[in-house]
């Protein structure tokens, strides 16, 4: 596993826990979040009040299926399972992109996620 990998699957652990202050170090300032067909997020604090608003409202598991990587980008693909606190379950199959800002001391710049709901 590459250091940019084990990056990653840190980051998505950050995000599954809601560990805010890991994941604002990780993100540029101007980071944009897209959850394409949905809605854009710009910026570091857009980007983690999403994310507290999310982890207010369910318990999320995601498990990594295959991390892909090239120059400055990497791509994620998984499945997650969204617990809501009113006992709702939803699951989902899910490709996140990531482009980082550069090669020396990256911090996350882009997010592009692709996000499906499946039945299982």
């Amino acid at each position: 596993m590459t250091e940019k990998e084990k990056f990653i699957r840190e980051f998505n652990h950050a995000f599954t826990i809601g560990d805010t202050d890991y994941l604002s170090a990780n993100v540029t300032e101007d980071v944009v979040w897209n959850m394409v067909g949905d809605e854009i997020l710009n910026g570091k604090t857009a980007f983690l009040n999403k994310i507290r608003e999310m982890g207010e409202n369910i318990d999320l598991e995601i498990e990594v299926q295959r991390i892909i990587s090239h120059g400055i980008d990497i791509a994620l693909e998984g499945t997650m399972a969204f617990n809501s606190h009113t006992g709702k379950c939803q699951n989902f199959s899910f490709c996140d992109i990531y482009k980082f800002s550069g090669f020396k001391n990256p911090k996350i710049k882009n997010i592009n996620s692709y996000i499906i709901e499946t039945k299982e």
